[in-house]
């Protein structure tokens, strides 16, 4: 059985509303450093580590959004061919080559 993980979840909700929180509080007082605007997808492109409540709370929003048809199936897929592509690749998943700008992150790894 399953464990009822919503007081998790809901401690997880706070903190990431608080992270939010400072980051947009990061992005006013520090303008020039913090560069997103509109349309920038830049850490779309990059790959990050998970924590386990992290995962966790993705795999319940990925199970409530998709049943067990053939687009969750086929999105397991295609995650599954760039893991294994990421795992093949040598230098750092995500990262623009040295020198390049984000935009330039090579494929798969940009949309």
């Amino acid at each position: 059985m399953i464990p009822d993980l919503s007081p998790i979840f809901s401690r997880y909700e706070k903190l990431r509303a608080e992270a939010d929180n400072i980051f947009k509080q990061m992005s006013q007082n520090f303008p020039d450093c913090v560069t997103c605007a509109k349309g920038c997808s830049d850490c779309c492109h990059a790959l990050f580590d998970l924590s386990l409540v992290e995962a966790m709370y993705i795999n319940r929003a990925f199970k409530a959004a998709f049943d067990y048809g053939a687009q969750r199936s086929e999105i397991l897929t295609r995650a599954a061919a760039t893991d294994r592509s990421a795992t093949r690749r040598r230098g750092i998943p995500g990262k623009a080559p040295k020198g390049r700008p984000p935009r330039d992150v090579p494929a798969p790894y940009s949309p």
